[in-house]
């Protein structure tokens, strides 16, 4: 059971996070006739997924965030990576400040994987 919800969950990870997020942001650089929506509906679907699957590896495995440092890490990048993708994926977002949103986006998602791999919320430092 354990692997199953970790083969969905980096699945949703690597496999769709990544490339959804960077469709989205084509799609932004797109002439507005050509976005796609349904990208966007793809994207919170994996979103939810994603989350799901996470939960349901907490609670097979006995970790949780805020009693391990490293969950509590990638559960935080995590949200600051939701929060820059939206300001990068806004309409009223001005140009200049997307490629930031998407730099710290992508930044956050490194930082998440590196996080998960070492497991410590310093993977730096080890």
């Amino acid at each position: 059971m354990y692997f199953a919800l970790k083969t969905v969950h980096l699945a949703t990870v690597v496999g769709a996070l990544f490339s959804l997020f960077f469709v989205s942001y084509l799609g932004w650089l797109a002439p507005e006739r050509l976005r796609q929506p349904a990208v966007q509906r793809l994207t919170l679907a994996n979103n939810g997924l994603l989350l799901a699957s996470a939960l349901a590896l907490m609670w097979a495995s006995g970790q949780y965030p805020f009693a391990q440092g490293w969950l509590t890490a990638k559960l935080l990048g995590f949200v600051a990576y939701i929060v820059l993708a939206r300001v990068a994926m806004a309409p009223a977002v001005s140009t200049p400040l997307r490629a930031p949103a998407v730099a710290g986006s992508l930044a956050c998602l490194i930082y998440i994987a590196w996080v998960a791999r070492a497991h410590s919320a310093t993977p730096w430092a080890i």
